[in-house]
């Protein structure tokens, strides 16, 4: 048995979010995390948020509640059928608007990964991370916020072509516990300490 713990940030976005308007977002310092254990029994799903578990001999014949379908439908990406434990803790309330449900994607993704040892690229786990979240009804096609997870720090997307990423020079002065403020821009030495 093999277990691989992942978490990613939430994001915030700075400014655009329109659909056709470029975005500019950034990531934050809340993480949804993931846990997952191969060489279980059965296939077994837990939701911390929601209290709620789930177990089948395979994940066919799994009957899952809406809380365990981001991880039924990343499962499914990686063709997992059986033998694996997943716990999920989304560590947010539904509905803040920090792209939790993608940034809890992109942890169970790369996490499956790691347990199944499948070495894959980044851009291939937000693939799959966005693909999961899109079917699991947690995220809004093209919206970028995978990459933000994955990458973990400031993007720039075009609001109509998720391939349209890039990533900014980003200088980050932290506010609070859980806070960032990012700037974007050439980095430079940080010249006020707040």
């Amino acid at each position: 048995m093999s277990a691989v713990e992942a978490s990613t940030p939430c994001r915030v976005d700075l400014a655009g979010g329109a659909p056709g308007v470029a975005t500019v977002a950034v990531a934050i310092d809340r993480r949804p995390s993931c846990r997952v254990e191969t060489g279980a029994a059965l296939l077994e799903l837990e939701s911390k948020d929601a209290l709620r578990k789930a177990s089948a001999e395979s994940l066919s014949e799994l009957t899952p509640s809406p809380a365990h379908a981001l991880a039924v439908h990343v499962l499914r990406a990686f063709a997992v059928e059986r033998g694996v434990r997943v716990a999920t803790h989304a560590r947010l309330p539904e509905g803040t608007g920090l792209a939790d449900g993608p940034a809890l994607a992109v942890a169970l993704a790369g996490a499956v990964a790691a347990a199944l040892d499948r070495r894959l690229p980044a851009g291939e786990i937000e693939r799959l991370a966005g693909e999961a979240a899109l079917r699991a009804g947690v995220a809004s096609a093209g919206t970028g916020a995978e990459a933000t997870a994955a990458r973990g720090r400031a993007v720039v997307f075009d609001g109509d072509a998720y391939g349209g990423v890039d990533f900014c020079a980003l200088r980050l002065v932290r506010l609070a516990e859980n806070a960032l403020l990012g700037e974007i821009g050439r980095p430079s030495p940080v010249r006020k300490h707040l």
